[in-house]
């Protein structure tokens, strides 16, 4: 027996020898524990697999080297494995130390517990891969504008998936159309319905891809273009789906039907744009505008298309019409004829594009008649151009500035002016340049050099064929092309020989009249001279002469007061002293119009102050302001002027105004004198004054007499606003006594 027994326990040495190889070197991790959980044995995939070394493992209990799953499932799967007799347990789990997903199959053993180890760290990786990009499909899917879509091929054809866009496009949800098979057939268009069965059974049968535009009725009624592009595919469970996606072309349709339409407008348009280059009568347009209308509308139920041009119409078909559409010829906002399509039958809608193409041809055929006026009035406007200038006097013409420089046009006038014809201007392109005198040659040589700059008339001399001398003015026009180069001078040349000798004539009168009126003026000056001088006399012979005396004659009665003084003699030397004050006042007074001495002896704005005084010394007379703003004492001529003028202007005040102030303004002011007088009276009209109306003759006198001097009187007033008198007269600040003396 024992010899039996030594073979079949080297076999079994030899088994268990072979087993502990296979168990070290296994991918998977195994370990034995005993009935209270210590770890027994483990081999290096495990080690591998916890992250620890087989000294941190064996001897020490399970739940001392995974303390993390005490209280979790985990526990409870090791546990109900150590049960003897159990069928044991299968799970998975996260180990941390290695960072690895492990699946952990554990058995009871006679001794206690084993269990097989497997990473499966990249199978889980690998499904959270799959859930990460169904979760982007998801996401994807549920936001491209398109629909996405697969049904079944086989037995009812329902549908597996629909996105959700659906909703959004015709109204269904996605519930709807994956509960009831036959829905995305009930929702096609009618006109559709054919075509789109027959495209899906043919890329059915022959697994090609399907690809069809059509029209979805929604929920709402409304109709909706898709392009549905499927293909057919075999599923992991072995069934046939087609897996499509629906695109919304409604835009795209809408826009291709108008561009249809433009398309027809314009050619429509382009023909009567033809048409309108042609030389054809109203009539003829009417019938041709007509039968292009019929042609780009292709309605079947329009009954009539009716053009007029004014007197002329045309119209086809004789039918009546329920509906139309019109539109008016204008030509300069005047209606001149109309452009209609009438439609047998009422239209629930008329397409936009049919009013724009019966908007544009009556645009079109409007242009052309208004072309056609333009013409007949341009025509008629140079047949009277041609007519003017072949009758006038003055040499019309063109000249062409090009490559091949002349006259493309001379008018018959030109013989009478120059002597040459206008044939010997065309043959000869110098012609024009040759009989300008040489002296103004320069002249005209400069206007063909920039002709831009001709903008004034130019004067030059002609010298006739004859060889006498003309004096001529050229007017000329550039004419430009479409890049803005000049390419052309239209001109007119008049005679202007008798107009520049009667010019010459009346600048010689002219020159004589402005000596004689300085001449005038020189004498008016030494009149004045001569008068104010007689004055200053008269004035002295009174100071020296009548005051004096009569100021004797009031001393002498004063002596025969005290010599009789009975009181009969004393009134009536009384009167007799009142009456040579009153004279004395007078004289003085007298004294004051003719020359105050004052004048000369304390300066113009004293006399004129002391003057105001004396003429305003009565309750009803205006107060009077006097501005002394001169800086200088004006020269004797001009002293004497401004106080005459003051003198006059005070006279206008108190016989005229009404005022109840007046300001007097003195001041030096462009090289001479300024005297402004201004009161708040009644105003006048300064025209009529002006106008040398008898009561105002002083303000007429008084400009005169400042325009003798060489200055200005100027008067500002209106009714009820009050009158401004300013007088200015140039003025040198030396004393011109002897200049008045060398005028005499």
């Amino acid at each position: 027996m024992s010899e039996e027994r030594e073979p079949a326990e080297e076999k079994l040495h030899a088994d268990r020898e072979r087993l502990a190889v296979i168990v070290e070197n296994m991918p998977a991790g195994f370990a034995t524990a005993d009935r209270d959980g210590r770890i027994t044995f483990v081999n290096p995939a495990a080690t591998r697999l916890w992250g620890r070394t087989v000294e941190e493992v064996i001897g020490r209990s399970i739940w001392d080297v995974f303390p993390e799953i005490l209280g979790t499932d985990i526990e409870k799967h090791v546990t109900a494995a150590m049960v003897p007799d159990s069928p044991g347990a299968t799970f998975e789990t996260f180990n941390w130390p290695s960072m690895r997903w492990v699946e952990v199959q554990g058995f009871p053993t006679t001794e206690g517990y084993c269990a097989f180890f497997m990473d499966v760290t990249e199978r889980h990786l690998a499904e959270l891969d799959r859930e990460i990009a169904a979760a982007k499909f998801q996401t994807l899917v549920s936001q491209i504008p398109a629909i996405t879509y697969v049904r079944d091929l086989e037995g009812t054809g329902s549908t597996r998936f629909v996105s959700p866009q659906v909703k959004a496009l015709i109204g269904y949800t996605q519930d709807e159309l994956q509960s009831n098979a036959t829905l995305w057939l009930d929702i096609v268009h009618p006109d559709d319905l054919e075509q789109a069965k027959a495209a899906n059974d043919l890329s059915t049968a022959t697994s090609e891809q399907l690809d069809i535009e059509l029209r979805l009725i929604a929920r709402d009624g409304r109709v909706v273009w898709v392009h549905n592009r499927a293909t057919p595919v075999m599923s992991m469970d072995g069934h046939r789906l087609m897996r499509g996606v629906l695109v919304d072309i409604t835009d795209r349709k809408r826009l291709e039907a108008e561009l249809e339409e433009r398309m027809k407008e314009l050619a429509c348009l382009f023909s009567v744009e033809q048409d309108v280059r042609l030389d054809l009568q109203p009539q003829e347009m009417c019938e041709l505008t007509a039968a292009h209308l019929v042609s780009a509308v292709q309605f079947p139920d329009i009954a009539v298309a009716e053009v007029s041009l004014g007197d002329s119409s045309f119209s086809t078909g004789g039918g009546t019409h329920c509906c139309r559409l019109e539109s008016t010829v204008l030509v300069g906002g005047r209606a001149r004829g109309r452009v209609l399509i009438g439609y047998a039958e009422d239209r629930e809608f008329l397409l936009p594009y049919e009013q724009n193409l019966i908007d544009g041809v009556a645009d079109s055929l409007g242009l052309w008649l208004e072309h056609r006026e333009t013409e007949r009035t341009l025509q008629e406007s140079e047949s009277r151009f041609r007519l003017l200038a072949e009758s006038a006097r003055d040499l019309v013409y063109s000249y062409r500035l090009g490559p091949n420089p002349g006259f493309e046009y001379v008018s018959p006038s030109a013989t009478a002016m120059t002597g040459y014809t206008p044939e010997e201007h065309y043959s000869d392109p110098e012609l024009g340049l040759k009989i300008v005198h040489p002296d103004d040659r320069k002249t005209l040589e400069s206007m063909f050099d920039s002709p831009d700059a001709a903008m004034e008339p130019l004067v030059v001399r002609w010298v006739r064929k004859d060889g006498t001398v003309l004096w001529t003015e050229i007017q000329v026009v550039p004419i430009r092309d479409e890049a803005g180069t000049v390419v052309a001078l239209h001109g007119i040349s008049r005679d202007v020989t008798e107009r520049l000798r009667a010019e010459e004539e009346l600048h010689a009168a002219y020159e004589a009249l402005r000596q004689s009126n300085e001449q005038r003026r020189l004498l008016m000056k030494r009149l004045v001279t001569a008068y104010e001088d007689e004055r200053k006399n008269i004035a002295n012979d009174i100071h020296e002469d009548s005051i004096q005396v009569m100021t004797a004659v009031g001393v002498r009665l004063a002596i025969l007061r005290h010599a009789w003084p009975n009181e009969e003699n004393t009134e009536e030397l009384d009167r007799m002293d009142e009456t040579v004050q009153k004279a004395i006042t007078r004289l003085r007074h007298l004294l004051f119009e003719l020359r105050p001495s004052t004048l000369d002896r304390a300066g113009l704005a004293t006399a004129i102050g002391q003057y105001a005084d004396i003429v305003m010394e009565d309750e009803a007379s205006p107060i009077v302001t006097l501005n002394d703003r001169l800086t200088r004492e004006p020269s004797p001529s001009t002293r004497i002027l401004l106080y005459r003028m003051a003198q006059d202007a005070l006279a206008n005040v108190r016989k005229h105004s009404r005022a109840k102030r007046v300001e007097i303004t003195l001041e030096a002011k462009d090289d001479g004198m300024l005297l402004r007088v201004k009161d708040d009276g009644v105003g006048f009209d300064p025209e009529t004054v002006l106008a040398g109306v008898s009561e105002h003759f002083g303000i007429v006198s008084m400009r005169e007499r400042a325009e003798i001097a060489g200055g200005r009187c100027d008067v500002a007033s209106a009714p009820g606003e009050g009158t401004t008198i300013s007088f200015w007269v140039p003025d040198s600040p030396q004393p011109d006594s002897s200049q008045d003396e060398d005028e005499r």
